[in-house]
Parts: structure tokens; sequence; C-alpha cells
């Protein structure tokens, strides 16, 4: 009888214990979650403020290749005219937001994922608000700091050569977000890992949720997956023209001006300021509305999916990103391209 009392009660304390760690290990996720929060919202204030101050720095060069129009453009502004082409700390902060996504974000997110407790959906729920709200914090970054210097945010001197291919007007193509989304859609076929399951020896490390969030996609999503695909179809393309048009507008208007004054730097300098300005205020209008575009895509995405298929498609963007990151990557792509450059010029 005294055996079956000491069970009972070692079972209750058991119980009791793993309640009290499942609860610590939701308060410290909740204090994480606004201390992550918190320190979010510190940066920005901070990059704010960076902002207003340094609106007269010099210049720095760029490492990137710019395109012929935007060398023509700063030619103009800094060698024949002493325009001051203002300096911001963006790639500092992107740096930091990038390693918080990187060191922080995607572990918690993946861990997330691999709860099998009963608060599970709860608590990936939570990381999956936290890594979405990460990003959009950024892109509302991205906004301010095009509102200050366009040409550092069209043509993003942080970014890597394998990055590079992927942006679209300064970041990533809206296509690549629903591209993504679609390599989870269409992949129908029953994996190796589906066809040997067996739950008596199922790791309890996974999710089964996880697993097969993306098994059966409803109809509503694909639906409303290829309305999104349709209005970039529409929406890309007009952006583009946007900026070709203001483009071109600059060139032509400083080009007609230069043969009337035949290209005395006095009598210039007010053509090129005004062709400037209206060319700026263009520009800025065209990234900020890509940037809406991509924030637009990115919510749709979530709002018509489960928080499980939202965890899955998170966690493959967040990977994409850190492994454009990824040095050994990157030294392989720059070999391979200098290598098709040496074939390129040999062939000439």
């Amino acid at each position: 009888m005294d055996a079956v009392i000491r069970q009972i009660v070692e079972e209750i304390k058991q119980d009791i214990i793993e309640a009290f760690e499942l609860k610590l290990d939701e308060l410290i996720d909740k204090y994480d979650r606004e201390l992550e929060e918190i320190n979010s919202k510190l940066d920005t204030l901070v990059m704010y403020a960076r902002f207003d101050n340094l609106a007269d720095e010099d210049a720095r060069p760029s490492e990137i290749n710019q395109p012929k129009f935007l060398f023509f453009f700063l030619f103009f502004n800094t060698a024949l005219f002493g325009f001051k082409k203002s300096s911001k700390p963006f790639k500092e902060y992107y740096s930091k937001w990038f390693k918080t996504l990187k060191n922080v974000h995607l572990p918690q997110l993946r861990h997330a994922m691999s709860s099998s407790s009963t608060a599970g959906p709860i608590l990936l729920a939570s990381h999956v608000e936290v890594m979405h709200r990460h990003i959009l914090n950024y892109y509302e970054a991205l906004d301010l700091a095009a509102a200050n210097d366009v040409a550092q945010v069209l043509f993003p001197d942080w970014r890597n050569p394998l990055e590079k291919p992927f942006l679209l007007l300064g970041d990533l193509h809206p296509y690549l977000f629903i591209n993504l989304l679609r390599s989870f859609l269409g992949d129908d076929s029953e994996s190796e890992f589906e066809s040997e399951f067996n739950p008596e020896i199922f790791d309890k490390q996974l999710n089964w949720h996880v697993v097969m969030a993306w098994k059966s996609p409803s109809k509503k999503l694909t639906t409303r997956v290829d309305q999104i695909e349709c209005g970039l179809r529409l929406m890309v393309p007009a952006l583009v023209a946007r900026a070709r048009d203001a483009q071109a507008a600059f060139v032509e208007k400083v080009a007609g001006e230069w043969g009337r004054f035949e290209g005395k730097k006095e009598e210039m300098k007010g053509v090129v300021v005004e062709a400037a300005a209206a060319e700026m205020e263009e520009l800025v209008g065209v990234f900020v509305d890509a940037n809406r575009l991509r924030r637009s895509v990115l919510s749709d995405i979530l709002s018509v999916t489960d928080v499980y298929q939202a965890a899955v498609f998170l966690e493959g963007l967040a990977q994409f990103l850190v492994g454009l990151r990824n040095r050994e990557l990157v030294r392989q792509f720059e070999k391979c391209s200098l290598e098709l450059q040496l074939i390129a010029e040999v062939s000439a």
C-alpha cells in the first residue's frame, strides 16, 4: 500500500514539475519576444535619429558596378557640380537586422516548429508573427532610407554578387515570394519519409502537423496564390516602366539643355538640379510602391495559410536569405563568374 502511495505521489510531483517547466518556457518565450520588440523599436528610433543627423556627410564610393544611367547621373551631381550624396548607416542597420534574423528569429521559429506540447500551436503562431514583424520592420526602414537617399537603396552596396540577381528595384523581387510558395504547392509526390512513416518509431522532435502542412493545400489557398501572381504580372511591369520613364525624362531634359548652353557649368547647374529633383522624387515613389507590393504579397500569403504552412514558408524564406550570404557559396559563385568572364575574353 505504501509503495502504491509513493508511486502516486511521485507521479503527481512529476506532473507538477512538467507543468511548471512548460509554464516557465512560455514565460521565457514571452519575455524574449517582448525584449526583441523593444530592441527593434529602439534600433528603428536610433536609425531615425542618425538619418536626420547625417544629411550632409560626404559621399562614399560604391563598390557596385552601377548601371550606366546612375553613373551618368552621379557624374553630373558630383564631378561637374560638386553635389554631395548623403551617406546613411543603412548597411550597418541591415547587418544587425540580418544577424537577428539568422541567430534569433530563425532558431526560435524552428524550435517552435519542433514542439509537440499542447501549447505548441500558440507558441508557433507567436513566432510566426514575430518573424513577419521583423521583415516588415526591414521594409519600413528601407522606405525611410529611400526618402533620404534613394540611390543607396536602389543600388545597395551591402548586397553580395549572389544576392544581386534576385533583386528588383533595390530588394527581393516580389516573384520570389510567390515562387517559394509554389515550391511547396508543387510537391505532391509522396516523400520517402511519408512512405516509410511508422507512428511507433516517429521521432518526437518532429511536429507531424508541420511535416504534413503542405500535403493537401486547400482550394482557397491555390486560388488566392493564382490571384496574387496575376496581380504581380500587372504591377511589376508598371513599376519598372515608371522607373524607366523617370530616368528617360532626366536624360532627355539634361541632354536637350546641354546643347543649348554648350556644356557651360554654371548655366547647366540649375537645369540638372531641377531635372534631378523631379527624377529623384519619382524614383522614391517607385521604390516605396515596390516595397508596398513586397509587403502586400507577403501579408497576403500569410493571411491565406494556416499557422503550420506559414511557419514552413517563413522558415524557407529566412533560410534562403541566410543561404545567399553563405561565404563559401559566395566564394564559389565569384570564382565561377570569373572563370566565365575569362572564357568570354579568350573567345572574343
